[in-house]
C-alpha cells in the first residue's frame, strides 16, 4: 500500500500525521520516511499509529500485528529497532538518538548543527512583533516616533493652536498643523493634522503629538496669517495664528444666504466671524439673543481696503430699521444697542458705497466694556483704563505712551541717531523696507503704522532713504510729522530723476511710486525741514506694498480700492471686481 505522509516539525519534536489506503491513521511513525537515518519500506520504518511493522495495523504483532504487539514490529512501548515513541533504534522518533536524536539531523532538542529549535531567548525589541513584556513594537529601536528603544510606549501632547485678531479668536477658519524638522536643504514641513478653528474659542486641537517643533498656519481667501511655532517638551502646548489683513472677497463664506426670515444665529461671547458680502447684493442676517439693559457692541472689522459695510437692526419682514451704524474706524461699523427687555433681535450687513459691492469682514457681538469712558470698548482701546489713550488720540512727544494706539510712541525730540550724518546723502541713503498694507484697526496690537521715525535738525539738514522695488511693483509713501512744530519736505527720486516734491504734513494723501518695467530697479527719498520755528521737525516715514502686476493689465494685486485692484493677478483677462 501506499501512505501519504504530512510532515509536521513542532517545537518539541518531529511527528507524521496523515492517512493510509487501509483507513488508518498514520502518527508518531518512524522517522525512516523523512530518508533521515532509516529504511523508505520494510518492517520497522513504516509503523502505523503505535504499529512498527510496514504494514502493521493498530495493534497487530507480525506485519498485521495490533497494537501492543511483540514482533520486530511491535507497536508504542516495544524495543525493536524501529519502535515508535520512545524507541532507542535509529529510526526511532521523538527522543532518538538518530533521525529524532543526536544525529545532524536531530530535531528539537539536540544538539548537532543541524537542530530545528534552539533555546528560546524572549521577545526582542525591534522585531515588529509586541510579545512578552513589550508595550509596543514598532519595528525600530528608536526613541521619538511613539515607542521607544526599549518598546515601551512614549507619552504624548496636545497642541492648541488658536487664531486670533488682537487678541480675540477667529472663529471658521481653516488651520492646517506641521512638524518642522532639519533637513539636508533646510527645514522640512510635514503635515500632521488639519482642522476649523472653534466658532466660540478659535481653536483647533491635535492630540497625541510626539516631543518636537509645530507650525500652525491658517488660509481664507487671500487673509493674510502670522503662523503660530511652538516647541513641545513635557507638556500639552498653544499656538497663536494671527491674522494681519484681510482680502477681497472671491466667494461666498461659510455660513449661506440668509434673511429676515432664516437669519445666521449667532451668540454674545462666540468668536469673530469671516463673513463676505459676496456676490454683489448680498446682505448677511444676524439673530442674536441679547439681555435687555445691557449694552452690546454689534460691529465689522478687519474690512478688506476699500470694503465698507453698513450695520442697521431690521424691526420686521418689511425691512423697517432701527439702530443704524455706518463708519466707526476707518469704514467698519459699530451698533451701539441696549435693548429694553430680553429677546432675539435681528442685524443686517450691507454693502456701502462700493462700486464691486463686494467686502470681507470680521463680525462679533460684544458687551460693552468702556471704563475710562473714552468711547472705545475693549476690543478697539489699547488701554482701557485711561481716557486720553484711544485711536485718533493726539500723540504725546516723548512720554512714553502709545496715545493712538498706532502702535508706537514718539519720541522725545531729535536722539543722535536720528541726526547721524550717516543718512545725509543719496550715497549713504538708509535702506527702507515696505511693509503690507494694512487697515486702521488692524493696526492696534500688530505692527507700527510707519516704518521709521526720523527727524531733522533745521531747514537745511538733509534724511536720505532707498527702497529697492522689483518689477512691475506699486508702493505708495507718505510722511507723518509729530508734534505742532514739525512740518517739512520730501522729494523723491526714481532712478536718476526727480519724480514729485511733497509738503507734509499729510495723514491721508498717499503718493505712489511704480515701476513698470521688467527690471529692478530703486526709489531715493529725501526728507528736509521746512518753516521750522521752532523745536525739531520729527516724522514718521510710511512705506506701502500694494502688490505686483505680474500679468500687465494695469491692475495691481492689492492697491486700495476695487476698480484698480487685479483680483487675479495671473490672468490679465481677469481684474477689478473680478470681471
Amino acid at each position: 500500500m501506499r501512505k501519504l505522509i504530512l510532515i509536521s516539525i513542532l517545537s518539541g519534536g518531529l511527528g507524521l500525521a496523515g492517512c493510509s489506503d487501509d483507513g488508518g491513521t498514520i502518527g508518531g511513525g518512524d522517522a525512516s520516511l523523512l530518508d533521515v537515518g532509516g529504511d523508505t519500506s520494510g518492517g520497522d520504518a513504516g509503523t502505523d499509529t503505535g504499529g512498527e511493522d510496514a504494514t502493521e495495523d493498530a495493534g497487530g504483532e507480525d506485519a498485521t500485528e495490533d497494537a501492543g504487539g511483540e514482533d520486530a514490529t511491535e507497536d508504542a512501548g516495544g524495543e525493536d529497532a524501529t519502535e515508535d515513541a520512545g524507541g532507542e533504534d535509529a529510526g526511532e522518533d521523538a527522543g532518538g538518538e538518530d533521525a529524532g536524536g543526536e544525529d545532524a539531523g536531530e530535531d528539537a532538542g539536540g544538539e548537532d548543527a543541524g537542530e530545528d529549535v534552539v533555546e528560546d531567548a524572549g521577545p526582542t525589541c525591534g522585531d515588529g512583533e509586541t510579545a512578552g513584556d513589550e508595550e509596543c513594537d514598532d519595528g525600530n529601536t528608536d526613541d521619538g516616533d511613539g515607542c521607544s528603544a526599549d518598546c515601551t510606549i512614549e507619552p504624548t501632547f496636545t497642541l492648541t493652536a488658536t487664531v486670533t485678531l488682537n487678541d480675540y479668536p477667529v472663529g471658521a477658519v481653516p488651520v492646517t498643523i506641521w512638524s518642522v524638522t532639519d533637513g539636508e536643504d533646510g527645514e522640512v514641513l510635514t503635515e500632521v493634522g488639519t482642522g476649523t478653528s472653534d466658532a466660540v474659542t478659535g481653536a483647533v486641537e491635535l492630540a497625541e503629538l510626539m516631543p518636537g517643533t509645530y507650525r500652525a498656519t491658517a488660509e481664507l481667501w487671500e487673509y493674510i496669517f502670522v503662523p503660530g511655532e511652538v516647541e513641545i517638551t513635557d507638556a500639552d502646548a498653544g499656538a497663536t495664528i494671527e491674522l494681519i489683513s484681510s482680502s477681497y472677497p472671491t466667494e461666498a463664506d461659510a455660513f449661506g444666504e440668509s434673511s429676515f426670515e432664516e437669519p445666521i444665529e449667532y451668540a454674545v461671547g462666540n468668536a469673530l466671524w469671516p463673513m463676505t458680502i459676496f456676490p454683489d447684493g448680498d446682505q448677511d442676517y444676524f439673530a442674536i439673543e441679547l439681555t435687555g439693559g445691557t449694552t452690546y457692541e454689534i460691529f465689522s472689522t478687519n474690512l478688506n481696503e476699500a470694503g465698507d459695510t453698513y450695520i442697521e437692526q431690521i424691526l420686521d419682514a418689511e425691512g423697517e430699521t432701527g439702530d443704524e451704524s455706518d463708519d466707526f474706524l476707518d469704514y467698519d461699523s459699530n451698533v451701539r444697542f441696549t435693548p429694553e427687555e430680553d429677546g432675539t433681535y435681528i442685524f443686517r450687513v450691507r454693502q456701502y458705497a462700493d462700486p464691486c459691492e463686494k467686502t470681507s469682514y470680521l463680525f462679533t457681538v460684544i458687551e460693552l466694556e468702556d471704563p475710562d469712558d473714552d468711547d472705545f470698548g475693549a476690543y478697539h482701546d489699547c488701554n482701557n483704563d485711561d481716557g486720553d489713550v484711544y485711536p485718533d488720540a493726539t500723540e504725546v512727544l516723548g512720554n512714553d505712551v502709545d496715545e493712538d494706539c498706532d502702535g508706537y510712541m514718539a519720541p522725545d525730540g531729535l536722539t543722535e541717531t536720528m541726526i547721524s550724518d550717516t543718512d545725509d546723502t543719496r550715497e549713504t541713503a538708509i535702506a527702507i523696507e515696505a511693509s503690507i498694507d494694512v487697515s486702521y484697526e488692524e493696526v492696534i496690537y500688530n505692527t507700527p503704522l510707519m516704518t521709521t521715525v526720523n527727524g531733522v535738525g533745521d531747514s537745511d539738514a538733509e534724511d536720505w532713504y532707498v527702497l529697492d522695488m522689483p518689477p512691475h511693483s506699486l508702493f505708495s509713501y507718505n510722511g507723518l510729522p509729530l508734534g505742532d512744530a514739525s512740518n517739512g519736505r520730501v522729494t523723491f527720486y526714481i532712478g536718476d530723476e526727480t519724480s514729485a516734491t511733497n509738503t507734509f504734513p499729510s495723514t491721508t494723501d498717499e503718493r505712489y511710486l511704480e515701476n513698470d518695467t521688467d527690471e529692478p530697479t530703486q526709489a531715493f527719498f529725501r526728507f528736509r525741514g521746512s518753516e521750522i520755528e521752532e523745536g525739531d521737525s520729527l516724522y514718521a516715514f510710511q512705506i506701502v506694498s500694494l502688490g505686483f502686476d505680474n500679468d500687465e493689465d494695469g491692475l495691481y494685486s492689492r492697491h486700495l480700492y476695487y476698480e484698480t485692484t487685479d483680483l487675479n493677478d495671473d490672468n490679465p483677462e481677469i481684474g477689478a471686481c473680478g470681471d
